[in-house]
């Protein structure tokens, strides 16, 4: 991160994760981090750290020392200004068991356009796919796959360089779920790496509801995981999704939480997943 009022966002998106042998490596390309507030709120954090990059290092620089300094099988690259839910993580990890992918993400995901204050939801036709694609704020890596590969020294567009790299040297990429996963898109354009405007931004998307609606964003991730459970190939994506739905909304509905009209328009038409693979056993079973 070079944004220091992004820093308690980016901590607390990584601290609510569910998942529990999740470590963190911070890394910030600014100069204009206080150093006592770093060190003060990593170490309330169990199992995380920081480094420093040269401010003068490109994203893809800094995400390539993040991985020569990584000590885990896998790596996840959470971005500083999205919102992530607390079975983010979770869900792409369970993605690795029912599929043979060597990079996980979200190819169909939700998103808030700060502009319009809404959530839409973008590429909705790439959910459960193999496939070139997934935001780069979701790429969830095998550190044994990627070994040969890294990030280009560019500034932008770095993410997608990356995964066409990773297709070119035969790695497999799988889009999973579209939820606890929100891309804000802020007013100022300049704020992005990817700078393009509202409208091209949402050409593939569709309207879900005003404001941010995370009472459709946030599925529980035990949900989706049961909803995969002994599932073989091929699998209406659509349907998969909806069964994850209704199971968390059966789950709120008893404590109390009211859902929107969140249903089978949302959803969109029918779809068949391309190669999505066999379940493993367990799948259901918290990774």
């Amino acid at each position: 991160s070079n944004r220091p009022d992004r820093l308690a966002h980016a901590l607390e998106n990584f601290d609510r994760q569910s998942y529990r042998a999740k470590h963190l490596l911070f890394v910030t390309n600014s100069a204009e981090f206080d150093v006592d507030e770093l060190d003060k709120r990593i170490a309330a954090i169990p199992r995380a750290r920081w480094i420093a990059a040269d401010p003068d290092l490109t994203l893809g620089e800094c995400l390539n020392l993040a991985i020569g300094a990584l000590g885990t099988p896998f790596l996840a690259k959470m971005d500083d200004d999205d919102l992530y839910g607390d079975d983010f993580l979770a869900d792409l990890m369970t993605a690795f068991r029912y599929t043979e992918a060597d990079i996980v993400g979200k190819g169909g995901y939700y998103c808030h356009v700060a502009g319009r204050d809404e959530t839409w939801l973008r590429s909705a036709h790439r959910e459960f796919k193999y496939g070139d694609y997934v935001a780069g704020g979701t790429i969830v890596a095998s550190v044994d796959a990627i070994a040969d590969l890294r990030f280009q020294a560019v500034p932008r567009g770095t993410d997608t360089r990356f995964l066409k790299d990773a297709v070119a040297a035969g790695l497999r990429i799988f889009s999973a779920d579209r939820f606890n996963f929100v891309q804000m898109r802020g007013v100022d354009r300049s704020s992005h790496t990817w700078q393009i405007d509202d409208e091209h931004y949402l050409r593939n998307a569709r309207r879900v509801a005003s404001g941010l609606a995370r009472d459709v964003v946030d599925v529980q991730g035990q949900d989706v995981r049961q909803s995969v459970f002994e599932v073989t190939e091929p699998f209406d994506a659509r349907d998969l999704a909806l069964q994850g739905l209704e199971h968390a909304r059966a789950e709120r509905r008893a404590a109390g939480v009211v859902f929107g009209d969140v249903g089978q328009h949302e959803l969109g038409s029918d779809r068949q997943a391309d190669g999505a693979g066999k379940v493993l056993s367990a799948a259901a079973q918290a990774v």
